[in-house]
Order: C-alpha cells, then sequence, then structure tokens
C-alpha cells in the first residue's frame, strides 16, 4: 500500500528552491507569489512529487496555503497544523496559525492588503478561479503562470499505470442517468474537475492517487452521455471502451480547450455548469473561451448535495466496508497492547505498520488517508504524519489512532480511537471522558429536520468548554468516495442542514501541546428516526468499543452511561468491545 511519500527534500534543497522563486519574482517584479498545496485536480492529498508547497516550504499537511515574499514568506494553516508547521516549516517561512472560525484565504487576503503587494503570481492550473477573482477583489494585478514553478522545483507527473474499471453490477446499480437526471436538465451541461465527483458520477474507480479510490479525468455531463477526458496513455479496462453512455476520450495536456470546442459544435447546450471552487483558473480560461457568460453558469454542490444522500445500495456497501474496517482497528489496538503487556519493544513505526497490515490482511486495497499512529505527547499533533522507529511506547502513554481504509467498492471508511498503554494518570482519564461524553451527546441527538450542523457540534463542545477545554477543527465532515466529501458538515459555521441518508463523522478532541492528545471518531447515518415523525437522528457505522481504562464513570451522567453501554452492547455484538473482550 503506497503512501505516496515519493520525494523527501533537505533544509538546503527547500533553500534553494526559495532562492531560485525570489530571482524569478525579482525578475517579473512581483510583490508576492501565491503557492497552493493542490494539484491540477485540486485535490486535497497529493503525492509529494506534485506538491509545490512542499519543496518550497517543507510542510507536509494536507492543506495550508503559501505566500511568498522577496524576502521569506507565510504559511497560513488552520488548527489541525499549528504543532505539525512549526515542526516541519523552513526556517525563512513564518507560520501563520489561523484561529479556529477564521479560515486559512480570509487570512491570507487581509495579508496581501495590508502588506500593499500590488504585483501577484500564481499557478493557474493549480488555483482555483474563487481563489483568483478574490485576489482580483483587492484591485491588484495578477501574473497567471503553468509550469513555471515546476520547471524550477522539478515536480514530477507520472501516469498511473493501474486502469479505469467499472463498478460491478450491484456496486453500479444507480445508474449515470439516475443520477445525473438528479442534477441538470435537457440542453444542460456539467463541467467536473473534482474527481471524486467524477468516480461517483459514472460508478469507475482507478486508484490513481495515493489514499483515493478515484481516477483521473476531466468530464462533460450531459443528460444523454458523460464524455469523459482522461490524460493519454492511461489504460481504460476493455468493457468501458464502448459504454453507451459512458465515452471515453484521450487528451494530450491543454487538450480540454479543443474537446470544449468540439462539444460547443456537436451539442445544442444553453447552460453548462461549473464550480467556482473546484475548477482551476486555467479550466475556467478554456470554458469561457468557448462558452459566452449567458451559458457559462457557476453553481455550487449540485453534484455533493446529490451525492451526499446515499442510496440503499451504497448504504450497504459502506456498512459492508466498515464492518471490515471495524475489525482491523480493533485487532490492531489488541495487539499493540498485548506486545507492550508482553514488554516487547514497540515503536511509533510498529504500530503505524501494525494498522496497514491488518486492514491488507482484511481484504484492504489502501488507506483512504494517511494513517495517524500517535504515541505519547505525539497525540496532541492532529494530523501527525511522522510515525518514528525511536518513540517507543512506554507506560502511560496515550495511543491516538486515526485510519481509515478502501475496499473493493471503493468506498473510503475513517475511524480514530484513543487507548493508553499501561495505566493512565488522571489528567488523562478526565480529557478522554470529556471526549467521550461530547461523542455520545452528539451521537445520540435527536433533532428536527432542517437542523444544521452547528447545532450539533455545540452538543459535542459542551461537556469539555464546561471544563475549559475545546478544539480547533470542526465536529464532522462528510465521507464517500474521498475520505472527506461536501454535503455533510458539523462545525460552528455549519449552515446546511444535515439530510437523511448521509454519512459522515463525529469527531471531537482535547490536545494538550508537548503532554498528549486524545480524539474519538465515529462515522454515522443520518436516518429518519423510527420512532417520532418530521425527526433525524445517527445510526453508528463505526462500533468499536472504547477504553475502560480511561473512562472516568463518575464524569458521566446517568442518560451519558445509558449511551455508553448501548453503544458497547452493538461492539460486543461484533466482537469488538474492549469491555466484553
Amino acid at each position: 500500500m503506497s503512501d505516496g511519500l515519493d520525494v523527501v527534500l533537505t533544509s538546503k534543497q527547500i533553500e534553494s528552491n526559495l532562492e531560485k522563486i525570489c530571482a524569478l519574482m525579482a525578475k517579473a517584479e512581483l510583490d508576492g507569489y501565491y503557492i497552493s498545496g493542490s494539484d491540477p485536480y485540486l485535490n486535497e492529498y497529493v503525492k509529494r512529487s506534485m506538491n509545490h508547497r512542499y519543496y518550497l516550504s517543507g510542510f507536509t499537511g494536507s492543506t495550508g496555503d503559501l505566500l511568498l515574499l522577496p524576502s521569506g514568506g507565510r504559511l497560513y494553516v488552520d488548527g489541525r497544523y499549528h504543532e505539525q508547521a512549526d515542526s516541519e516549516t523552513h526556517q525563512a517561512l513564518t507560520v501563520v496559525k489561523v484561529e479556529h472560525g477564521n479560515s486559512n484565504r480570509k487570512q491570507l487576503l487581509s495579508d496581501i492588503f495590508e502588506l500593499k503587494i500590488k504585483r501577484l503570481g500564481y499557478e493557474s492550473d493549480r488555483t482555483s478561479q474563487l481563489t483568483v477573482e478574490q485576489f482580483k477583489e483587492l484591485e491588484i494585478e495578477l501574473f497567471p503562470s503553468i509550469d513555471e514553478v515546476a520547471q524550477i522545483v522539478g515536480s514530477k507527473s507520472e501516469l498511473p499505470t493501474n486502469p479505469i474499471y467499472a463498478l460491478d453490477e450491484f456496486e453500479s446499480k444507480e445508474s449515470y442517468q439516475d443520477k445525473i437526471s438528479k442534477i441538470i436538465g435537457d440542453n444542460e451541461a456539467l463541467f467536473l474537475s473534482q474527481l471524486d465527483q467524477i468516480s461517483w458520477l459514472v460508478n469507475c474507480r482507478g486508484f490513481h492517487l495515493p489514499y483515493q479510490s478515484i481516477f483521473l479525468a476531466r468530464m462533460v455531463a450531459l443528460k444523454e452521455q458523460a464524455l469523459i477526458f482522461v490524460p493519454e496513455g492511461i489504460p481504460i479496462e476493455p468493457k468501458l471502451q464502448n459504454h453507451p453512455f459512458l465515452t471515453f476520450i484521450y487528451v494530450k495536456s491543454g487538450g480540454t480547450l479543443q474537446q470544449l470546442v468540439t462539444l460547443r459544435k456537436n451539442h445544442q447546450i444553453d447552460r453548462i455548469f461549473y464550480s467556482k471552487s473546484s475548477v482551476t483558473a486555467e479550466d475556467y480560461h478554456y470554458l469561457s473561451t468557448v462558452f459566452n457568460e449567458r451559458i457559462l453558469t457557476p453553481q455550487e454542490n449540485m453534484v455533493a448535495d446529490v451525492a451526499a444522500k446515499k442510496s440503499e445500495t451504497e448504504i450497504v456497501l459502506f456498512k459492508e466496508a466498515f464492518a471490515r474496517a471495524n475489525q482491523a482497528i480493533f485487532k490492531t489496538i489488541k495487539d499493540v497492547i498485548r506486545r507492550f503487556e508482553c514488554e516487547e519493544r514497540v515503536s511509533e513505526q510498529d504500530f503505524y505498520n501494525q494498522t496497514n497490515t491488518n486492514y491488507s490482511d482484511g481484504g484492504a486495497i489502501t488507506q483512504s488517508f494517511k494513517t495517524i499512529s500517535a504515541v505519547g505527547k505525539n497525540s496532541s499533533i492532529i494530523h501527525f504524519g511522522q510515525p518514528s522507529s525511536k518513540n517507543i511506547i512506554s507506560d502511560g502513554d496515550l495511543l491516538l489512532l486515526d485510519s481509515g481504509a478502501y475496499y473493493k467498492n471503493g468506498f473510503a471508511t475513517d475511524t480514530t480511537r484513543t487507548f493508553i498503554a499501561g495505566e493512565p494518570a488522571p489528567w488523562q482519564r478526565e480529557i478522554y471522558t470529556l471526549v467521550l461524553k461530547g461523542l455520545l451527546q452528539a451521537q445520540n441527538a435527536v433533532f428536527p429536520v432542517g437542523t444544521w450542523g452547528a447545532s450539533i457540534d455545540a452538543l459535542a463542545r459542551t461537556p469539555m468548554q464546561r471544563l475549559g477545554y475545546d478544539y480547533a477543527h470542526g465536529t464532522g465532515h462528510g465521507i464517500g468516495v474521498n475520505a472527506h466529501e461536501a454535503g455533510y458538515s458539523i462545525s460552528p459555521k455549519s449552515n446546511r442542514p444535515l439530510v437523511e441518508g448521509s454519512i459522515g463523522s463525529i469527531e471531537p478532541g482535547i490536545y494538550l501541546p508537548q503532554k498528549g492528545g486524545v480524539r474519538l471518531e465515529n462515522i454515522v447515518l443520518v436516518e429518519a428516526h423510527p420512532k417520532f415523525s418530521g425527526m433525524l437522528h445517527f445510526v453508528p457505522l463505526t462500533c468499536i468499543g472504547f477504553e475502560p481504562k480511561l473512562i472516568d464513570y463518575k464524569m458521566l451522567t446517568s442518560e451519558e452511561q445509558v449511551m455508553l453501554v448501548d453503544y458497547e452492547e452493538l461492539c460486543r455484538k461484533q466482537g469488538t468491545s474492549f469491555t466484553w473482550s
């Protein structure tokens, strides 16, 4: 199972790259240069060899914006990466720790204004059209480039060798026609470059990038067919090559423009939709070259809103995937604790390897994100990603495991558990129990149709906030073809309703820097309440018991104790309860 860590740079190499970019900026008389952490598909998880932000900062987190200046620069990270950015980012750069409730982009735009930047460079093939329009609102001169930074840092793009394949008949029970008919009408089209949405819409997978089951493509969706533009050289399963509704078209670099011209000639299109936040500035240039403003229509979440409401078949597939994933995680925890209690020398790297092995042994194709296996004080680093063979599990260490996998159907899993080696300290029991209280309160909520995710977020935070704790990330994200999917959100700013059939996480946490942290994450399905009309509730897909040694039962209300017993009974039936094992 590849983790995509195919490039490791030294501080001197990063410094050299920064010097070359500064020289480029000086030659072009630029005041700043914006670098995203994305690839030409604006992916969340990007191979290091394709991540220009890594080449210029050393930061490996999945999210973060880089603003390079004539001298130094600024890396903008949210609360998930504050500790990690401090340890990874090159010393020539300043880490801007964006507070929870603000956004990287908002802070970046504010700084561009305050720094009086008037001439800004950016990579048009790795920057969203929405970001470019936000730059334009600052009334500054913009200088787009393609391949300029890639040539300087020497990034590499390699074609995947895995074939694009179709899901089987049961897995693709809801066809492309069924799905697209819910999204667009006659004489309408939809341009897509979001790989998870393309994969979902056409019921195909490829595993072309680390931690994703997607395949590389851009697409124009029509009511009668899907035109799928695939980089030349990627293999396609034979049965897809003459598909009645899916047309795969090989394109070379920049070939999207010609395909759009052909589309305009051959089809009556009254409107073509696109998403400003997920289309690159380069792709938008192609679209606006071919279609006028009357036809070209921005619209967000057209696919996400439909994909969020899972079909009966998809729910079955998710339940099957989580049944396997639950066993892999439970086995890992049992294995690691058994080895520790037998006085074996177990490292953080061993912990990481054991997790991935157990997933693989259970039929997983790959991880759905890089496994987080954090020992001791590293458990306070929210997205810890550098497991060490030198960090040995010791008595009293908190062990945090955040992991997920893909099985054949290509839907992601994601779960977090925290447990203890040896006996816990009082502070560890306190923060664990507070996080558990938040999870139990949120997971057992009964709420009316139309309730926003912010309401559930408050339930998860309230128990810990009463004792002065909080966490610098949202409480829940959607899950689907990717481990993070739009359409489901639980956070203080969530202003969209939770809908029946959606699947996502509930994951409160408490993190004490240089000491340790706790996160507990269950994936849940939103269902209609079986008794109360017009009400919804959550059904957990994650069934893995909690750590009995870390629970201070005196801190639980009588209601929470019942909730805990009921959940552990679900786990006991699957053989995944530590209370009963």
